[in-house]
């Protein structure tokens, strides 16, 4: 990662979440290393195990950065601590919880745009809920067409910028509007909602797990972006991404189709089905800062669409990543 002074990066970093909070925020965090260096940005700082020493003032407006399911206090304890706080879920733990890659991430999170990100996403809300035509994509080498049916789950985004009392978001909300299957809907043949038809040129991804899923399982992400380190080491990017009837058929580095892999790792029952399509909105990530070595949920928000495949609990969730797409028609 470049090297940015710290003193930069911090003004940066409270400038970039001043729309979020009524004051300068503190960081909570489980890692020790991370704190001492978020300290250093200038910011006041607690590892979990010492978040009931924090006086109010720095309770009510919070970033909370996990990097360890075994550390994360219970609910019952984060509910005590911050039930009247507007609190900012940064999940390093799902994604990449090493040192470098906090960095990249906080560094990400100085050059977000929450303000133009909420009034995206309310441009995109608006959009599908009256839309009744097939929308055009393309730019970027892609060329794709998504349909809505009549049935669709939109994850709620946030469409304003500051946080009320009492509201936990996670950073995700703010930087895309997703289309979802219901949960219920995860089975063999399932339909998510919408269809898509076409190609997409992937130079990046992003992979997570979630907390609920199984501790056996999780080796399945870390194998999903070894997976990808290796195509990257290759120099196999972009990957050549073919989607029919929201069903992935290929995605191709070079000469390799990775599909068979990928529906290895994602969970085989899932078909390589699109579990998401959604359409980011950080007008702060330009491509000139992203580092795809990164496995960073920031990326995710970089302005143009991203589809998923995998649920994040039954297997890794795989993020495709495509900066630049637009919307044609």
């Amino acid at each position: 990662m470049r090297n940015v002074q710290a003193s930069t990066m911090g003004e940066r970093l409270s400038d970039a979440l001043d729309p979020v909070f009524d004051r300068k925020p503190t960081f909570f965090s489980d890692s020790r290393e991370l704190a001492g260096w978020l300290a250093s940005l200038g910011f006041e700082t607690y590892e979990f195990e010492r978040a009931r020493e924090a006086p109010d003032e720095h309770r009510h407006n919070a970033v909370v950065v996990p990097t360890d399911d075994e550390k994360i206090l219970p609910y019952t304890e984060w509910h005590k601590l911050f039930h009247d706080a507007r609190v900012l879920i940064v999940p390093l733990v799902s994604f990449d919880p090493a040192m470098d890659a906090a960095r990249y991430t906080v560094d990400m999170l100085s050059r977000s745009r929450f303000e133009t990100a909420v009034e995206l996403n309310r441009d995109w809300l608006s959009l599908l809920m009256n839309r009744k035509t097939p929308m055009v994509f393309g730019g970027e080498g892609c060329e794709l067409v998504c349909e809505l049916e009549d049935d669709i789950t939109v994850l709620k985004p946030k469409v304003e910028s500051a946080l009320a009392p009492g509201e936990w978001e996670s950073i995700g909300s703010y930087f895309e509007v997703g289309l979802v299957p219901m949960p219920e809907d995860f089975r063999p043949g399932f339909r998510p909602g919408y269809v898509v038809e076409g190609t997409l040129t992937v130079p990046g991804v992003a992979v997570a797990h979630h907390k609920q899923m199984h501790p056996k399982l999780r080796p399945l992400a870390s194998r999903a972006w070894r997976l990808f380190e290796e195509v990257r080491e290759q120099g196999l990017f972009p990957l050549k991404m073919e989607i029919r009837n929201s069903r992935t058929t290929h995605v191709w580095a070079g000469e390799r189709d990775l599909s068979g892999e990928i529906e290895e790792l994602t969970n085989k029952r899932l078909e390589l089905v699109l579990n998401e399509m959604a359409f980011s909105t950080n007008a702060g990530i330009v491509p000139e800062h992203i580092d795809w070595a990164y496995n960073a949920q920031l990326n995710e928000g970089a302005i143009g669409i991203h589809v998923g495949l995998g649920d994040g609990v039954t297997g890794a969730h795989v993020d495709f990543i495509c900066p630049g797409v637009k919307l044609l028609g």
